[in-house]
C-alpha cells in the first residue's frame, strides 16, 4: 500500500519526501526517518518544487496518480 512505497523508498537512501492530495497522510504513515512535507495539491506544490525542492537536490524522483498531474511540476517534452 501507500506506506509500502514510502518504506521502500527510504531502504533506497531516499531521505525527503513531499506528499500531495487526498492520501498524503497514509504516505506519511510509512515515513521512518525521512524528512517530509505535504501539500494538499499539485498547484499548492508548484512554486515550492520550483523554487526549493529544484535548487536544492539533483536528483527528483516523481511518483503519483495521473489524476494529481504531476508532469506539469516540470517541462517533460524536451
Amino acid at each position: 500500500g501507500h506506506r509500502d512505497v514510502v518504506r521502500a523508498a527510504e531502504s533506497l537512501g531516499l531521505k525527503h519526501f513531499y506528499f500531495i492530495g487526498r492520501f498524503a497522510d497514509h504516505y506519511r504513515e510509512g515515513l521512518g526517518q525521512g524528512v517530509a512535507e505535504s501539500f494538499s495539491s499539485t498547484k499548492q506544490f508548484q512554486s515550492h518544487f520550483q523554487n526549493v525542492v529544484l535548487k536544492e537536490f539533483s536528483t527528483v524522483f516523481i511518483k503519483g496518480s495521473r489524476a494529481l498531474q504531476l508532469e506539469s511540476l516540470v517541462d517533460i517534452t524536451y
